[in-house]
């Protein structure tokens, strides 16, 4: 005897056998369940006599252990996950990847794209992560903050790639400061504009960076890490290596009296930061 089946035929077949083996799998784990050793959650016997497993570490809680909490010394994916919610560069990002303002408030450039200037808000401080307020923030501490990270022996060559092609003497100035060797460590902002690079600060609340070429897209560079401001007191208060190796309790961070927008809806939300809950908390496995 022979039998045809047609395609609807088995597929109808094929989906009783499945919710039939769905339905038995189902009473089986209830059944045990219910039984109250199963329950109860004993150990696996031990067959192999190893010593039992009492952490896991896996590759992603390794991958957000936080290398640094100086944002203008790390690369890390990791660490900017945590730090970058913490501070605020010139500009940001929304979820549509389109720039909007954080410290900068507005910007505009030449007719070529080769000057970019930048308004800063004058509402900002510099609070310890008490939240207790330590400085006020101005323009000068983005050129602070410029020259650390362009500094070859402050800063070990991190986060350089982006300006050595967008500011005029930016290269030139960390190939200066990598020959000064350890005296490079005693080099100010001062040191780095009488070397023609190409950054400027008119006044307290702007900022002026000259590209070597045209750069019609200089504002979504300028939101990177590698133009974020520091606080020269805190330079002077930590020191070179304790400033590089700054944690969440030594860390200046920044507020103000106006929520700053938070990039992460199509309509940025505001949040208020720093909070010493935030600042103190460990970073979510």
């Amino acid at each position: 005897m022979s039998f045809n089946f047609d395609r609807r035929t088995f597929l109808k077949g094929a989906g009783a056998v499945g919710a039939a083996s769905l339905l038995a799998a189902c009473g089986e784990k209830s059944n045990n369940t219910g039984n109250g050793a199963a329950a109860s959650g004993a150990a696996a016997p031990n067959s192999t006599g190893a010593t039992p497993l009492k952490e896991f570490i896996s590759f992603e809680s390794g991958n957000r252990e936080l290398e640094s909490w100086n944002m203008l010394y790390t690369q890390k994916a990791e660490d900017a996950n945590v730090v970058t919610n913490l501070w605020d560069g010139l500009l940001s990002f929304d979820c549509y990847g389109k720039v909007v303002p954080a410290i900068a408030s507005s910007w505009e450039h030449n007719e070529d794209a080769t000057v970019w200037t930048f308004h800063l808000r004058d509402d900002v401080d510099w609070v310890d992560c008490n939240g207790e307020v330590k400085a006020h923030l101005t323009s000068k501490d983005f050129l602070v903050g410029f020259e650390w990270v362009m500094n070859a022996i402050k800063n070990e060559a991190n986060n350089t790639s982006m300006p050595n092609d967008t500011i005029v003497g930016a290269y030139e100035y960390y190939e200066l400061t990598k020959e000064a060797g350890d005296a490079a460590a005693d080099m100010t902002y001062e040191d780095m504009l009488a070397a023609g690079v190409g950054i400027e600060a008119p006044d307290d609340y702007t900022l002026v960076f000259t590209c070597p070429s045209a750069c019609p897209y200089f504002d979504t560079v300028a939101a990177y890490n590698s133009f974020y401001p520091v606080a020269p007191a805190l330079i002077e208060e930590l020191g070179v290596d304790g400033f590089r190796s700054c944690d969440n309790t030594t860390m200046w961070w920044r507020s103000s009296s106006r929520a700053t927008p938070r990039a992460t809806s199509p309509t940025p939300t505001t949040t208020m930061l720093p909070t010493s809950a935030a600042l103190n908390a460990s970073p979510s496995p």
